[in-house]
């Protein structure tokens, strides 16, 4: 009986243990190996279709994500996942039209209805009128000045309603202007100290350095996470201040990518663009918390976060 239990221990343990080296084995694989990215862009010719190929792999491209593009019209979405593929969006501009015949039939049906209730709105309004009109020929003379003085009692209490409702938007419209007058001093008072409080956070030495930091770490990595790109394209454009000002960019950006990349601008052959774009990288997750972790840990960093946040409050 003890060598059984004892068995059943030894096989959980071994079990509890795999899973264990497993679980590690995973962080430590989502930790160091990189994830890979690939950009392919294509157009061999001047009228040749432009497509692009875009990858993002990891693990031995166990785990993927493609997307395929070609001329804009089609697109292709897909990834895969321990070698098993599963497509996500495909799109066609080859798919049929819808006709809208029965949309037009029931506009005509719906202009069909309008017609008729606007003859029986015409019926309505004749029958009225006719019985309004035997009506005050069936009134009486005495009735008439009964209804007269009436009216004439009506008409002042409506000048003095009127009356009272002008002063009394008048009333509300002053408190209105008060009370905005108020806020408007209040929001300006407010806007003062943020100014003081900002001119204060900028001046500030450690602020300062914190800042550094934080720009030192991104550009990091930048280059951490810098793609190799190799590219060959030939463009033109027939208006020379857009070429200028193309060339002039490129002219400044010379050094980052004048090692795998040619360029031949053309200025005779009106607008146009052809050639070939790649670009690769990769993307390791423990170098990106690793430089993190050192922001975080910086004391200049600490002190920029907490000054942050009592302007924010």
């Amino acid at each position: 009986m003890l060598y059984v239990i004892l068995n059943i221990l030894k096989i959980a343990g071994i079990i509890i243990l795999s899973l264990l080296a497993f679980i590690l084995l995973l962080i430590i694989a989502l930790l160091f190996v990189p994830v890979r990215y690939k950009v392919n862009a294509i157009k061999p010719t001047v009228d040749g279709d432009f497509k692009v190929n875009i990858t993002v792999s990891w693990l031995l491209q166990l785990f993927a994500f493609c997307f395929r593009l070609k001329n804009k019209d089609e697109q292709k979405m897909y990834i895969r996942i321990l070698g098993i593929k599963k497509r996500l969006r495909n799109k066609d501009n080859d798919k049929p039209k819808k006709t809208k015949k029965k949309k037009k039939n029931k506009k005509n049906q719906s202009n069909d209805d309008i017609t008729y209730t606007e003859a029986e709105d015409e019926t309505a309004g004749s029958i009225k009128n006719e019985s309004i009109e035997e009506d005050k020929e069936d009134n009486h003379p005495e009735d008439n000045d009964i209804v007269n003085e009436g009216a004439f009692e009506g008409d002042n209490q409506k000048k003095q309603n009127k009356f009272k409702s002008v002063v009394n938007k008048i009333e509300d419209s002053v408190v209105k202007i008060r009370k905005t007058i108020k806020k408007a001093t209040s929001s300006v008072k407010t806007i003062k100290n943020k100014a003081q409080k900002l001119y204060s956070f900028a001046n500030d030495g450690n602020n300062k350095k914190g800042m550094k930091k934080i720009v030192s770490s991104f550009l990091e990595i930048l280059k951490k996470i810098k793609p190799k790109v190799t590219a060959s394209v030939h463009f033109g454009f027939e208006d020379p201040y857009k070429m200028g000002k193309i060339l002039s960019v490129l002219g400044i950006l010379y050094p980052i990518y004048a090692k795998n990349t040619d360029i031949y601008p053309e200025f005779d052959n009106g607008d146009f663009y052809y050639g070939t774009v790649l670009v690769k990288g990769k993307i390791r997750i423990f170098t990106l918390l690793l430089i993190c972790f050192k922001l975080y840990r910086d004391k200049n960093f600490k002190y920029l976060y907490n000054n942050y946040k009592e302007i924010k409050k």
